[in-house]
């Protein structure tokens, strides 16, 4: 199963094919960063975590998210419903 967005043929020529493995989760983590991982990176994160990638990637292909409104909403509402515990 490969990407589907090219990432296959950039990790078939990439140099870091090579490289030592690296530790994972990567050592930096700056909470969210649209930064591609290298292929070290990937190839030192678990199958599971990859698979479970790959199967999102492919929802997000077919159209299957949930808006970034309804997840927000969601928090919100979980926060004060939290919030309203903790007051009480």
């Amino acid at each position: 199963m490969g990407y589907g967005n090219g990432m296959d043929a950039r990790r078939a020529n990439s140099p870091l094919q090579a490289a030592e493995p690296a530790a994972w989760p990567p050592a930096v983590d700056d909470g969210w960063t649209d930064t591609p991982l290298t292929d070290a990176e990937w190839n030192a994160m678990p199958e599971a975590e990859r698979q479970a990638i790959l199967e999102a990637e492919a929802e997000l292909d077919r159209g299957i998210f949930v808006p970034h409104e309804e997840v927000m909403a969601e928090l919100r509402a979980m926060k004060a419903k939290f919030a309203a515990k903790c007051r009480s």
